[in-house]
């Protein structure tokens, strides 16, 4: 494994940035490449304990609103839990054949493919009451067609008893 820190210089005293350095040792080893910074995800890395330069900013954040309201600094307490989160590149994983059991519990990853259910989970509630609203539109049409039948039914019955009604009617008038 390799463990890449930052932009450093080569032999010859070039100095290398972080993404130049990341490709050079991608393209000579195999390796799994674990970093320090997040900002390397995503770009060949398999990942490791991160510095979250949000999360970070986001503890120093709180911490300065509590000076803004009035707290003195000496009151503060030392902060002892990282902000810094496990996160792997779900690709990288599959390079090196590691699997989500062999990640310290609640890693982040991230490129997992999304399934399908999980990524239309919001529209689930529309579609349930676009069917239902089309299945009552449809049940309606359905009773409505019954019912257009048994009324045509009792037209052409209505119809073949009055043609019939006029062919005696007019041959019983002729007759007298």
């Amino acid at each position: 494994a390799v463990l890449l820190f930052s932009a450093y210089r080569d032999k010859e005293g070039a100095t290398k940035s972080y993404q130049e350095g990341l490709a050079f040792i991608r393209a000579n080893t195999s390796a799994p490449i674990y970093t320090l910074w997040e900002h390397g995800m995503g770009h060949g890395v398999l990942g490791g304990k991160l510095i979250s330069h949000f999360e970070q900013g986001y503890v120093a954040a709180r911490l300065a609103a509590r000076i803004l309201n009035g707290t003195s600094p000496a009151d503060l307490p030392v902060i002892t839990n990282s902000p810094n989160v496990f996160t792997f590149d779900y690709n990288i994983m599959r390079e090196h054949g590691i699997s989500d059991a062999d990640l310290p519990a609640g890693a982040k990853i991230i490129n997992a493919p999304v399934a399908l259910l999980d990524r239309y989970k919001n529209l689930l509630p529309w579609l349930a009451a676009f069917f239902l609203l089309q299945s009552i539109v449809i049940g309606f049409l359905i009773i409505n067609i019954r019912h257009r039948r048994k009324a045509e039914k009792r037209a052409h019955a209505s119809e073949a008893r009055f043609r019939d009604l006029a062919k005696s009617s007019s041959d019983w008038f002729w007759e007298m």
